[in-house]
Protein backbone atom coordinates (compact mmCIF):
# COMPACT_ATOMS: atom_id res chain seq x y z
CA UNK A 1 0.00 0.00 0.00
CA UNK A 2 2.98 2.50 0.57
CA UNK A 3 4.25 1.71 -2.27
CA UNK A 4 1.38 2.70 -4.33
CA UNK A 5 1.27 5.76 -2.21
CA UNK A 6 5.30 6.53 -3.15
CA UNK A 7 4.05 5.90 -6.74
CA UNK A 8 1.16 8.03 -7.10
CA UNK A 9 3.39 10.90 -5.12
CA UNK A 10 6.30 11.06 -7.54
CA UNK A 11 3.66 10.95 -10.64
CA UNK A 12 1.92 13.28 -9.47
CA UNK A 13 4.83 15.32 -8.89
CA UNK A 14 5.67 14.47 -12.39
CA UNK A 15 2.48 15.60 -14.02
CA UNK A 16 3.06 19.05 -11.77
CA UNK A 17 5.98 19.97 -13.39
CA UNK A 18 5.14 19.02 -16.79
CA UNK A 19 1.99 21.28 -16.80
CA UNK A 20 4.48 24.51 -15.45
CA UNK A 21 6.75 23.17 -18.29
CA UNK A 22 3.36 23.67 -20.61
CA UNK A 23 2.30 26.97 -18.91
CA UNK A 24 5.99 28.47 -19.61
CA UNK A 25 5.89 27.25 -23.45
CA UNK A 26 2.70 28.37 -24.39
CA UNK A 27 4.03 32.38 -22.71
CA UNK A 28 7.24 32.01 -24.80
CA UNK A 29 5.62 31.09 -27.82
CA UNK A 30 3.02 33.72 -27.69
CA UNK A 31 6.03 36.70 -26.69
CA UNK A 32 7.83 35.12 -29.89
CA UNK A 33 4.79 35.34 -32.19
CA UNK A 34 4.20 38.61 -30.64
CA UNK A 35 8.36 39.81 -31.86
CA UNK A 36 7.53 38.10 -34.86
CA UNK A 37 4.55 40.51 -35.47
CA UNK A 38 6.61 43.71 -34.46
CA UNK A 39 9.74 43.16 -36.86
CA UNK A 40 7.55 42.60 -39.37
CA UNK A 41 5.55 45.74 -38.73
CA UNK A 42 8.37 47.67 -37.98
CA UNK A 43 9.96 46.27 -42.18
CA UNK A 44 6.46 47.49 -43.58
CA UNK A 45 7.00 50.57 -42.25
CA UNK A 46 10.45 51.09 -43.80
CA UNK A 47 9.24 49.58 -46.88
CA UNK A 48 6.48 52.16 -46.85
CA UNK A 49 9.14 55.24 -46.74
CA UNK A 50 11.13 53.01 -49.52
CA UNK A 51 8.73 53.12 -52.05
CA UNK A 52 7.81 56.85 -51.59
CA UNK A 53 11.52 57.83 -50.77
CA UNK A 54 11.13 61.63 -51.94
CA UNK A 55 8.20 61.91 -48.84
CA UNK A 56 10.66 59.93 -46.64
CA UNK A 57 10.48 62.90 -43.70
CA UNK A 58 7.00 62.41 -43.71
CA UNK A 59 6.73 59.40 -41.93
CA UNK A 60 8.98 60.48 -39.01
CA UNK A 61 6.86 60.27 -35.58
CA UNK A 62 8.28 61.60 -32.96
CA UNK A 63 6.14 59.85 -30.29
CA UNK A 64 4.57 56.81 -30.23
CA UNK A 65 1.16 55.99 -31.50
CA UNK A 66 -1.73 55.97 -29.27
CA UNK A 67 -3.50 52.28 -29.06
CA UNK A 68 -6.01 54.03 -27.15
CA UNK A 69 -7.81 55.22 -29.92
CA UNK A 70 -7.88 51.70 -31.97
CA UNK A 71 -10.72 50.63 -33.64
CA UNK A 72 -12.23 47.74 -31.87
CA UNK A 73 -13.12 45.97 -34.87
CA UNK A 74 -10.66 47.10 -37.49
CA UNK A 75 -13.10 48.30 -40.71
CA UNK A 76 -11.88 48.08 -44.35
CA UNK A 77 -9.26 50.96 -44.85
CA UNK A 78 -10.76 53.87 -47.38
CA UNK A 79 -7.71 55.18 -49.04
CA UNK A 80 -9.70 58.08 -50.69
CA UNK A 81 -9.82 60.01 -47.10
CA UNK A 82 -5.72 60.47 -46.63
CA UNK A 83 -5.14 62.98 -48.46
CA UNK A 84 -1.49 61.81 -49.65
CA UNK A 85 0.55 58.92 -49.27
CA UNK A 86 2.53 59.36 -46.48
CA UNK A 87 -0.75 60.38 -44.35
CA UNK A 88 -2.36 57.25 -45.77
CA UNK A 89 0.48 55.08 -44.88
CA UNK A 90 1.22 56.04 -41.28
CA UNK A 91 -2.15 56.18 -40.06
CA UNK A 92 -2.81 52.55 -42.03
CA UNK A 93 0.35 51.26 -40.07
CA UNK A 94 -0.45 53.08 -36.80
CA UNK A 95 -3.59 50.63 -37.00
CA UNK A 96 -2.20 47.02 -37.84
CA UNK A 97 0.06 48.12 -34.37
CA UNK A 98 -2.54 48.35 -32.45
CA UNK A 99 -4.94 45.43 -33.61
CA UNK A 100 -1.39 43.07 -33.88
CA UNK A 101 0.17 43.88 -30.85
CA UNK A 102 -1.27 44.07 -27.70
CA UNK A 103 -0.76 48.16 -26.49
CA UNK A 104 0.79 48.28 -29.94
CA UNK A 105 2.63 51.63 -31.06
CA UNK A 106 5.33 52.63 -32.95
CA UNK A 107 7.55 55.73 -33.87
CA UNK A 108 9.87 56.55 -36.27
CA UNK A 109 12.68 58.93 -36.61
CA UNK A 110 13.98 60.15 -40.00
CA UNK A 111 17.28 61.99 -40.55
CA UNK A 112 19.13 63.54 -43.51
CA UNK A 113 22.30 62.39 -44.50
CA UNK A 114 23.93 65.43 -45.41
CA UNK A 115 23.03 66.81 -48.65
CA UNK A 116 23.32 63.12 -50.16
CA UNK A 117 19.70 62.59 -50.89
CA UNK A 118 19.78 59.74 -48.18
CA UNK A 119 18.03 59.34 -44.73
CA UNK A 120 18.93 56.99 -41.73
CA UNK A 121 15.66 55.98 -40.73
CA UNK A 122 14.64 54.24 -37.48
CA UNK A 123 11.36 52.44 -36.45
CA UNK A 124 10.69 51.22 -33.01
CA UNK A 125 7.95 49.15 -32.26
CA UNK A 126 7.03 48.79 -28.80
CA UNK A 127 3.80 46.92 -27.22
CA UNK A 128 2.76 45.19 -23.57
CA UNK A 129 5.02 41.61 -23.66
CA UNK A 130 3.23 40.51 -20.21
CA UNK A 131 0.68 38.18 -19.19
CA UNK A 132 -0.95 40.82 -16.70
CA UNK A 133 -4.07 42.42 -17.02
CA UNK A 134 -3.84 45.78 -17.71
CA UNK A 135 -0.34 45.98 -18.69
CA UNK A 136 1.19 49.91 -18.01
CA UNK A 137 1.92 51.68 -20.82
CA UNK A 138 4.47 54.45 -20.75
CA UNK A 139 5.48 56.92 -22.75
CA UNK A 140 8.80 55.43 -23.63
CA UNK A 141 8.49 52.08 -23.61
CA UNK A 142 10.67 51.88 -20.56
CA UNK A 143 8.13 49.74 -18.50
CA UNK A 144 8.74 46.49 -16.66
CA UNK A 145 6.04 44.66 -18.79
CA UNK A 146 7.02 46.19 -22.23
CA UNK A 147 9.53 45.09 -24.77
CA UNK A 148 10.45 47.12 -28.37
CA UNK A 149 12.34 46.48 -31.45
CA UNK A 150 14.26 48.84 -33.53
CA UNK A 151 15.07 48.75 -37.12
CA UNK A 152 17.18 51.03 -38.15
CA UNK A 153 18.24 51.51 -42.06
CA UNK A 154 19.75 53.64 -44.85
CA UNK A 155 17.19 54.53 -47.80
Amino acid sequence: MIEILVAILILSVGLLGMAALMASSLRNSQSANFRSQATNLAYNYMDMMRANGANAPNYARTGFTNPAVCPAAPAAFDISDCGNQHTCDRSKWARELCTALPNGRGRAQVTAVGSSGYYDVQVEVCWSDDRSEGGVVTTDCDGDGETSFILESRI
